[in-house]
């Protein structure tokens, strides 16, 4: 059971082969703030992530970690055919974390959004996945940390000028007390 305000990570790891699964877990063992599935269908990923209670009171952060998606035997690419399945659940979330491994790093294809963050496929790649879902979290509680920071000073300059307000009121009602 989650703690009162914390959320669930949701970390989506398609790795048919189950050669980065393992190592990942070791990185995220928390249970009560990460859980961790591995599939190794996409129809799966979508299937359950539609079953999956998301939103803002239940997760904070929705991270897909895929492997090994290259192009089909048709030609198509299925990062892009998968994130397409996936774009209806975008609203729903707050962040949604396309990281695939690749030959290059920086390699930019088509249909695949600016935010998939694709790691070079070397002896680093866990490492740098593991820092960018970090990342992700820690700039996701930064963005939750000045919202509420923002909503104490909304809340303290309305209480000032509430006490302001019924200073003046009270001021020209009863001016015996004030004279």
């Amino acid at each position: 059971m989650t703690k009162p305000g914390s959320s669930l990570t949701y970390i989506f790891l398609f790795d048919p082969t189950r050669l980065i699964s393992d190592e990942l877990r070791n990185s995220f063992t928390n249970i009560n703030k990460y859980r961790i599935e591995n599939f190794t269908e996409l129809d799966e990923v979508t299937q359950t992530l539609g079953k999956l209670p998301l939103g803002r009171k239940y997760t904070r952060v929705c991270i897909y970690v895929m492997y090994g998606i290259t192009g089909g035997d048709d030609g198509k690419d299925k990062l892009a055919e998968f994130y397409s399945g996936i774009k209806k659940f975008d609203q729903e979330m707050n962040v949604i974390c396309l990281v695939n491994m690749s030959e290059k790093a920086n390699e930019k294809k088509p249909g695949i959004p600016t935010s998939c963050i694709r790691v070079q496929n070397n002896d680093n790649a866990i490492l740098r996945i593991t820092n960018h879902i970090l990342g992700i979290i820690s700039k996701e509680n930064l963005e939750r940390k000045y919202i509420s920071a923002k909503r104490s000073v909304q809340v303290l300059v309305l209480f000032i000028l509430f006490i302001l307000a019924v200073a003046i009121g009270s001021y020209f009602l009863f001016p015996q007390y004030f004279g």
